[in-house]
């Protein structure tokens, strides 16, 4: 019976090692460079633009509401490539757990499982919102790109726990 859990568990690790390889590779490397493009250029573009609305409300001149829409816009931005890098990481050492220790290591990192989850939703729902105003090609692109590939490895992981897992 042990070696039979064994067996499963290794072919488990294996498939979800494919699983991450093909789904999971190039999405992860293209939503960590959007990441840091984004992110850090968003981030000074807000610093830069919020330095320059205190500067203008100090000498009285006011604020114009393009230059507050731009300060929404980066904002936004930097908040959700913050989330999407913070959920890659959990997302990544999760798979690092399961696949060098398998199910039962798994089951002790349940919560950041949930958690990985929590953080990934909004910026999947931003990246996904802009699927319509796109043209099929593009559409394709960015669907590989956007991180909804991930949910192919995620799935296995969440069949780990919640299956697999009230077995042990």
């Amino acid at each position: 019976m042990r070696n039979t859990r064994s067996v499963a568990d290794r072919f488990s690790r294996t498939l979800y090692a494919f699983e991450f390889i093909v789904f999971a590779l190039i999405p992860i490397v293209a939503l960590t460079g959007w990441a840091l493009l984004y992110g850090f250029g968003s981030l000074f573009m807000l610093v830069s633009m919020s330095a320059m609305s205190a500067v203008a409300v100090f000498d009285g001149s006011g604020v114009d509401g393009e230059v507050l829409r731009a300060l929404a816009l980066f904002g936004a931005i930097v908040i959700l490539a913050g989330m999407g890098a913070i959920a890659l990481v959990k997302f990544l050492h999760l798979s690092t757990v399961f696949i060098r220790y398998g199910r039962a290591e798994l089951q002790n990192h349940r919560q950041i499982f949930w958690r990985c989850l929590a953080w990934a939703a909004l910026p999947l729902i931003a990246t996904n919102a802009i699927f319509p105003r796109m043209d099929s090609d593009a559409r394709i692109f960015l669907f590989l790109v956007s991180g909804s590939t991930l949910c192919v490895p995620l799935f296995h992981l969440w069949v780990e726990l919640h299956y697999r897992g009230r077995g042990s």
